[in-house]
Formats: C-alpha cells, structure tokens, sequence
C-alpha cells in the first residue's frame, strides 16, 4: 500500500475529529481539540502530497504503445546517365 494513500485517510480521520469538536465540544476543550486536530489534519495532508510518486521518463507498460510498422526507407532515384561512345580520331 502507498503510504500516500494512508496519509489522506488520516488526514480525514483528523478532520472528521475536527468537525466533531465543533458540533460537541464547547468552551477551552472545542479550541484544543480544533487546534489540534485540525494542524494534524493539515500536516498529514501535506505529507501525503510529499510522498506521492514522482513521474518518470520512461513510459510503463500501460502507457506504451505498440510500435507502428516502419515503411522502408526510400532511397533517392536512380537516374543513369548514357555512356556515348567517344569518337576514336582516325579518320578513314
């Protein structure tokens, strides 16, 4: 299991305390348990964006696609140039 993971639901474990101590606390134990809870909740809020997986470069599995089909190369065109039989220089 990600420790990301177990982070936010502690987190909202601590802002769920928050909440409560609104709703049923009163007088100097509803400002501790809000304090407290609510920077727990926040702290572990922050630690879990910390630990999230970093990305990576290399493409996984599941995001790699199938390679396409290469078509051959082209090469340039082939033009011959004619060979002309040059004259010999006797004449006759």
């Amino acid at each position: 299991m990600r420790l990301d993971y177990a982070l936010f639901a502690l987190a909202v474990v601590f802002f769920v305390i928050t909440i409560s101590s609104v709703i049923f606390l009163s007088g100097t134990d509803q400002t501790l348990w809000i304090i407290a809870s609510g920077m727990l909740g926040i702290l572990s809020l922050g630690l879990g964006f910390i630990q999230r997986p970093k990305p990576t470069a290399q493409p996984t599995a599941a995001t790699a696609q199938t390679p396409k089909e290469e078509l051959p190369a082209q090469t340039a065109p082939v033009t011959e140039t004619p060979v002309i039989p040059q004259p010999t220089g006797h004449s006759g």
